[in-house]
């Protein structure tokens, strides 16, 4: 009878130990597999595109020309005119746009009247700084960063200038 006993003691203890063993193993295979589902966060979304980060309306902030600056909206100190402007810049493909600067003037009664030129198409290009400039050809025309774009150009009578803007 004391056989008996004892191979009922080890028959419990084998069957313990499996039941433990299978328990342990799927303990396991759910942590796995809990970690594997959280370590596959969402796919990392990828930045807009050069062209649909510059895309926009900006506005005039000030002119520089050699050290001098002309703060926007501008009043003429004789005749009282207001001068201010717009860039619109569109989107022609990822890496590519079309700019049109708009002058807008108003008089001393309140006549508005605008001016507007089209400023062509432009290539971007993204530096390591995060700086985002257009070329036209070979010729670098703007630099755009934090929402502020600053064009750069060359006049006949003024010299080399910057057009600053913010969006």
């Amino acid at each position: 009878m004391n056989f008996q006993f004892t191979g009922l003691i080890i028959l419990l203890l084998v069957i313990y130990h499996v039941f433990i063993f299978i328990m342990m193993k799927s303990i396991v295979f759910s942590l796995l597999f809990t970690f594997s589902i959280a370590s596959c966060s969402k796919k990392e979304e990828l930045p807009p595109s050069l062209a649909n980060q510059v895309v926009g309306s900006y506005t005039f902030v000030r002119e520089e020309y050699n050290g001098f600056n002309i703060v926007y909206p501008y009043t003429h100190p004789t005749t009282g005119q207001i001068t201010s402007g717009t860039i619109e810049v569109t989107k022609l493909s990822d890496e590519n746009v079309s700019a049109k600067m708009v002058y807008n003037f108003t008089d001393k009664t309140g006549k508005l009247t605008s001016d507007s030129q089209n400023l062509g198409e432009a290539t971007l290009r993204q530096l390591p700084s995060g700086e985002i400039e257009a070329y036209q050809g070979k010729l670098r025309v703007a630099v755009c960063y934090n929402n502020e774009m600053r064009l750069s150009g060359s006049d006949p009578d003024l010299g080399k200038y910057t057009l600053v803007t913010k969006k």
